[in-house]
């Protein structure tokens, strides 16, 4: 009884060393060996293989062997097993209800394509609020000094995007919601004779913004770890099944065995090693990768996407900042045309009042000499007084605008990630004014949108990435077969005084698929296929669209600036000269002065705006078209 114990006191230890070993996988193994089979004469042998649980290229079986739901999700932005199911859908992008710092928080949006359903993603995973989840339409391109396309963009760390590798939640970036156009509805500038000043020879051009954009915006910078977690999720899909390695004791007695009561294989304990092999004989892996390698594809092209919609909040932070300058210098210039026309008047008053009473001292002249005299200090007089109210309108237009100038540079800088000492001195070297008519026609437009847009080159690879998913349900139909080898096997005959025996054995353990075959998971991936198809067709539906809008747009914008400046301007500024006139020959018609004035900057100002927007719908159409056509 002694001995008995001693060896299964060492038996046990050995166990447990070879468990600590090979990290619980024997654990797995729900009892992997020849079930109570012994060497060929024994007795109690001949148990089948039992099944096993697989990990890396198969599925876990479930009670009685069955294949659970759960599908090998490994690639693209949900991630595979280790994040799969976690991402809240689209750029376009929905809000993400993941924490900071996640390791399975995906940025950029639930992968164009995949099923997002909880049969595709692991049991202990969170649940999805809901299945799927595409990215809409939206988005920028790559910068150029001239126009290029998409597949040109080169994104730091050595990421090449390719067309055929082409949506935020995309990530959102809050457009600036100030409009130094729109700041005060007082008078801004009355007496501007300059043209527009582009800036400073050393100025930020908008080419520069868009490379500094690239280089240094933080949240691009967060976003092409994506790529980086996708490249790992091909590994990690790439990974093979671990053998098993099992050890086990059988036929060892209660006691011990007698003449009277052998036991089973003649009354010898038998102890054995084996290694079980996967072998994937319907190419799991191969079919992972495969939807790895296309997730990965998704991810790039829908980071393009996020690239494209940064630059596009870019434009708007940038002719922002361009409007609230010509703001601010119209303002300066209304000044200082105010104040000279304000220093004339009061010249004038000066003058009016040595006049006067020169005349009332004269005793040659009569009542009506004086009382005009008097009469033209108390025009005089008003007149002054009107052009300081206008001069105090000025002053404090200009303390606005040069307000407005400054959030909007802040603005930009936040998108540049510039120091706060380069934003409150960032200048700018481009003008408000740009005149560039379309290059090409409406269906030569059309056609580039289809070919270049980013979210349309994402939706496309999600469609096949899709399809990759059809091929690894069927997969996954079939479990691997695991090749069972016994090297070893001990038959002890120290009970009956005999030496102990030693033998091998080899086997296989193959699940049969007969009731379960992945039937639902085929056909949900089937219908996934179909679904992504038709939001295919409806984006590009919705791309015709917005490029039909932004084209209308930029020419409705065109001929109301050319109709401003062609009639409007010149009619107004007649009006104003003719004003003016009148009151220096009058000044009693200073108010009619101060009317044609108020009436000049309200078209000034409506041409400022229509500039605004006219620069803001050439930009329009690099991003609807996805290359950029417009500087």
């Amino acid at each position: 009884m002694d001995a008995f114990f001693r060896r299964a006191w060492n038996l046990a230890g050995l166990v447990i060393v070879l468990v600590s070993l090979i990290g619980g996988s024997s654990a797995r193994a729900q009892g992997i060996g020849f079930g109570g089979g012994g060497p060929p004469g024994g007795q109690g042998g001949g148990g089948p293989i039992e099944s096993v649980v697989p990990r890396g290229s198969t599925r876990p079986t479930g009670v009685n062997g069955q294949v659970s739901r759960e599908l090998d999700d490994f690639g693209g932005l949900s991630g595979g097993r280790a994040r799969g199911g976690n991402s809240p859908g689209s750029p376009l992008l929905s809000g993400f209800s993941r924490s900071p710092g996640d390791l399975d928080e995906d940025k950029l949006g639930h992968p164009l394509g995949a099923p997002g359903s909880e049969a595709f993603r692991r049991v202990d995973a969170p649940p999805i609020p809901t299945p799927g989840g595409r990215i809409g339409p939206s988005g920028l391109v790559s910068p150029a000094p001239e126009p290029r396309s998409l597949s040109s963009i080169h994104l730091p760390g050595g990421l090449e995007r390719q067309r055929d590798r082409a949506e935020t939640i995309r990530q959102k970036v809050t457009h600036p919601n100030f409009d130094p156009i729109s700041a005060s509805s007082h008078p801004t500038p009355a007496l501007v004779t300059s043209l527009e000043d582009p800036g400073p020879e050393d100025g930020l051009t908008l080419d520069r913004a868009i490379d500094l954009l690239i280089q240094q915006n933080l949240d691009l910078m967060a976003l092409r770890y994506e790529i980086t977690k996708s490249q790992a999720d091909i590994l990690t899909a790439g990974l093979r099944t671990n053998p098993i390695l099992n050890a086990s004791s059988q036929l060892v007695p209660y006691g011990e065995y007698t003449v009277e009561r052998p036991g089973g294989s003649g009354g010898q304990p038998q102890y054995g090693v084996n290694v079980a092999l996967p072998i994937d004989v319907s190419r799991k892996r191969r079919a992972r990768v495969a939807v790895a390698s296309q997730a990965r594809r998704v991810s790039e092209a829908q980071l393009q996407n996020a690239v494209r919609s940064l630059i596009d909040n870019l434009y708007t932070a940038y002719v922002n900042v361009l409007a609230a300058r010509e703001s601010a210098r119209f303002s300066a210039d209304f000044l200082a045309g105010i104040t000279h026309i304000l220093e004339q008047a009061e010249d004038d008053l000066r003058r009016k009042q040595t006049d006067a009473e020169e005349a009332k001292a004269d005793a040659r002249n009569g009542p009506e000499v004086r009382k005009k005299a008097e009469q033209a200090v108390k025009d005089a007089s008003r007149a002054v007084d009107a052009l300081r109210d206008q001069a105090q309108q000025a002053r404090f237009q200009v303390r606005r605008t040069a307000h407005a100038l400054d959030r909007t540079r802040v603005i930009l800088a936040q998108l540049l990630n510039l120091p706060q000492d380069q934003a409150d001195s960032l200048q700018l070297r481009a003008r408000l004014r740009e005149f560039y008519p379309l290059s090409a026609p409406s269906e030569v437009l059309f056609r580039t949108a289809l070919e270049s847009r980013p979210d349309l080159a994402a939706y496309r690879l999600g469609l096949r990435r899709a399809e990759a998913d059809v091929l690894l349900a069927r997969a996954n139909r079939i479990p691997d077969i695991y090749l069972v080898y016994q090297p070893y096997t001990l038959q002890s005959g120290r009970a009956f005084g005999v030496k102990d025996t030693y033998s091998w054995a080899v086997g296989v353990n193959v699940a049969m698929p007969v009731f379960n075959r992945n039937q639902g998971n085929i056909a949900r991936a089937s219908a996934n296929v179909s679904q992504t198809q038709i939001e295919l067709t409806s984006i590009e539906r919705r791309v015709l669209d917005d490029v039909k809008e932004a084209i209308r747009d930029f020419q409705l914008s065109e001929e109301e600036m050319l109709e401003l400046e062609r009639h409007v301007l010149p009619s107004a500024r007649r009006a104003l000269d003719d004003g003016y006139a009148q009151y220096r020959e009058d000044p009693s018609q200073v108010s009619e002065y101060v009317d044609h004035q108020k009436d000049y900057n309200e078209v000034l100002q409506q041409y400022r705006n229509v500039l605004t927007e006219h620069r803001q719908n050439m930009l329009q159409l690099n991003t609807v078209l996805g290359v950029r056509i417009m500087p």
